[in-house]
């Protein structure tokens, strides 16, 4: 592994791609003690007070090797999951529509009384 690190800063490194010959390294960014690391935190935070109704959810891998090991998941053939750039290929306006419906079932004063900002400025983060 090799680090490119510069304080307060984004860092980058690298991990060895053996199944790869003509893409050796694979780069990680990572922001780790930047600002927007810190703002990243502050929105996870409040964020959590929301209760998503979403029946895709998966809320990590385990929970999906349950569901094929199940035996619920007969007319399953075959499936592939790549996370690459997945945040990046979600529309934009239809998430913000979703964490604003969200608040709106939490309730928007107890919303914005938790986070300390209006609904609408905490959106605009």
């Amino acid at each position: 592994m090799t680090f490119l690190m510069l304080k307060n800063t984004f860092y980058v490194f690298f991990f060895a791609k053996t199944h790869k010959p003509d893409k050796h390294f694979r780069p990680i960014v990572s922001g780790r003690g930047t600002w927007q690391r810190q703002l990243s935190k502050f929105l996870q935070s409040k964020l959590s007070l929301l209760k998503c109704e979403d029946p895709y959810l998966v809320k990590n891998s385990n929970e999906m090797l349950e569901f094929v090991l199940s035996g619920n998941s007969d007319n399953l053939l075959d499936f592939s999951v790549d996370r690459k750039d997945v945040y990046y290929s979600l529309p934009h306006d239809i998430l913000l529509k979703s964490v604003e419906d969200c608040i709106d079932m939490f309730g928007c004063v107890a919303f914005e009384n938790s986070v300390g900002m209006a609904a609408d400025i905490f959106l605009e983060l």
